[in-house]
């Protein structure tokens, strides 16, 4: 597993595999470095994984029915995303989530990954705030940061 990922496990229909969705919390597109994904399986289905902004609203589909092969005990895919919708565009700052979804001869199931926090992908360093309590001359202001 990554280091720094979470997973989250949702079951789907009775008796349905279990399905696990890990990735890191925050990603940023910077330089072309792309986020990957683990998907963790208990046996032989087809996967379909697919990037949704905060509103649950699809921006890529990364997978589509791709099929899978289980190596014993520790069965898994990975996928990667490189910040970019289905044009090709890079996404806004902002919230993600992935979603897996398998079928198998189990039944479908369905896993989402903890919220990932993606930077601007142009990896600039925006400029500090002006005004009261931001310059560093005026270090009695308590609101410097």
């Amino acid at each position: 597993m990554i280091a720094g990922t979470r997973l989250i496990t949702v079951y789907g229909q009775k008796d349905a595999m279990p399905l696990n969705v890990g990735c890191a919390p925050v990603y940023s597109a910077y330089q072309g470095r792309e986020l990957p994904i683990t998907i963790t399986y208990g046996s032989p289905c087809t996967l379909t994984v697919t990037v949704r902004d905060i509103d649950g609203t699809a921006v890529r589909r990364l997978l589509t029915a791709a099929p899978t092969r289980p190596l014993g005990d520790e069965s898994y895919t990975v996928s990667y995303w490189d910040g970019k919708d289905g044009e090709g565009v890079p996404v806004p700052a902002g919230v993600y989530q992935i979603e897996a979804v398998s079928f198998s001869g189990h039944g479908r199931s369905v896993a989402y990954s903890d919220p990932v926090e993606v930077s601007d992908p142009s990896g600039m360093i925006l400029p500090r705030p002006e005004g009261p309590g931001t310059s560093p001359e005026n270090e009695e202001d308590e609101e410097f940061f």
